[in-house]
């Protein structure tokens, strides 16, 4: 009964099982596994990203294309707004097609329209509707529309 018994610590123990203390072949798996699945998720977000940037882009330019319209809209009623002022030449069921970029206002250019493809005015009770089509849709949910107060 004299006999002592060491207690192996916890430290000494591991130490013993591994070697010098690197990591199993099992863990380095595991840890590569999962490096790989968040880069993979994160290349599949990027791309993602990559495409809704673009249409975001894309629908941007439409809207400040549409606000030069109406902003050389605004100008040009301001040029001719008077009771007596004849609008006529700027309405029609056709409306203005925008050619290269560029459209005729009633002998007012406006230039770099790339993604409004139509224009078109109509005169109610005082107020010049315009309804601005991007290109390549004739759908309304592609389409800008405002209104203007004149004299007329």
């Amino acid at each position: 009964m004299g006999r002592k018994r060491r207690i192996n610590t916890l430290s000494e123990h591991n130490i013993a099982a591994r070697g010098k203390g690197g990591f199993t072949l099992a863990e380095l798996c595991i840890v590569l596994a999962i490096v790989a699945i968040v880069s993979a998720m994160i290349v599949s977000f990027s791309a993602s990203m990559k495409e809704f940037s673009t249409s975001n882009k894309e629908e941007y330019d439409f809207l400040e294309d549409c606000a030069v319209v109406k902003e050389e809209l605004y100008k040009w009623i301001a040029e001719r707004d008077n009771p007596s002022a004849d609008f006529s030449d700027i309405t029609g069921d056709q409306g203005f097609t925008v050619s290269n970029g560029t459209i005729d206002l009633g002998g007012k250019q406006i230039d770099n329209l790339h993604t409004i493809s139509k224009i078109k005015f109509v005169i109610q009770d005082n107020l010049i509707k315009c309804e601005i089509t991007r290109v390549g849709s004739d759908s309304a949910d592609k389409s800008f529309v405002f209104a203007l107060r004149c004299a007329n």
